[in-house]
């Protein structure tokens, strides 16, 4: 499960995770993101019923009244994901992203983590 949240001040990502991160797997991760951003991926929408969609993705977050066709992004071949946003039409359109925090919840195994984009 991860979950997103992109704002202009900070963003964060939640996921199903089983520990707290590390600082060196942090700057890793960051470092690993940033490679990933600078491959200049296409994003693309494509459209799937809410049936399929419920199947392959997590549609916990989209709203009720999406209706019956669901739009899928997907950056390149390495991921996929339901969404109602706005998005760019490259990965390179993104800018830099910088870990700013990440916290993990013993009880929930919810490992979040905060970033911002430059």
């Amino acid at each position: 499960m991860c979950t997103i949240e992109v704002n202009n001040k900070k963003s964060k990502c939640d996921y199903r995770f089983n520990r707290p991160l590390e600082e060196k797997e942090v700057r890793m991760l960051e470092s690993a993101v940033n490679d990933v951003i600078a491959l200049n991926l296409d994003v693309k929408e494509s459209f799937v019923s809410r049936k399929e969609a419920g199947e392959k993705y997590n549609v916990s977050k989209l709203p009720e009244n999406v209706g019956d066709k669901i739009r899928i992004i997907a950056v390149g071949d390495y991921d996929y994901c339901p969404c109602i946003g706005q998005h760019v039409s490259k990965t390179s359109e993104i800018g830099v992203i910088s870990i700013i925090s990440t916290d993990f919840n013993e009880q929930t195994q919810i490992l979040r983590i905060r970033y911002k984009i430059s």
